[in-house]
């Protein structure tokens, strides 16, 4: 609701919420390897229409924080049903990632991407970044053991 009451320069952010912000549904599939994501995304591409996807991973490789597969798709029509289609939304947000790709960024959301009045400092954002980089060797190490069995 917040978001749907955004303002920007004193006027509403967004005119018709429903159709503007994707993800007032959202569903999350969490894997336990990452090879697991492409196999888990092609059947996500053969069962819903995508308006985006997109792998979400930090600016360059030598930066670590945010790691995920995202989908914005269509809600079928069979879920809507007989509900009042101009109250149901019209897509959802689907994210695909591992284990440690999902514990690190539901950390990270609380203390680094929406942390309250006080701001991190650098050192602090250099930890949860040292953070994300042990949870990226990690999903490496274990997937490559599991390709390897």
């Amino acid at each position: 609701m917040a978001k749907a009451q955004a303002t920007q320069n004193g006027a509403p952010k967004y005119t018709e919420p429903l159709r503007q912000i994707q993800d007032q549904v959202g569903a999350r599939i969490t894997t336990f390897y990452l090879s697991d994501i492409e196999r888990v995304s092609e059947i996500v591409l053969k069962y819903y229409q995508p308006i985006e996807s997109k792998n979400v991973v930090p600016e360059d490789e030598w930066k670590f924080g945010y790691f995920g597969r995202h989908f914005v798709l269509i809600v079928p029509s069979d879920c809507v049903g007989a509900l009042d289609t101009t109250k149901v939304p019209q897509f959802f947000e689907l994210q695909v990632k591992t284990l440690f790709q999902h514990a690190w960024s539901e950390a990270n959301h609380d203390l680094g991407y929406k942390p309250g009045a006080v701001p991190l400092k650098p050192d602090e954002e250099r930890r949860l970044a040292f953070t994300s980089a042990q949870a990226w060797g990690a999903d490496q190490i274990f997937d490559e053991l599991f390709r390897r069995t």
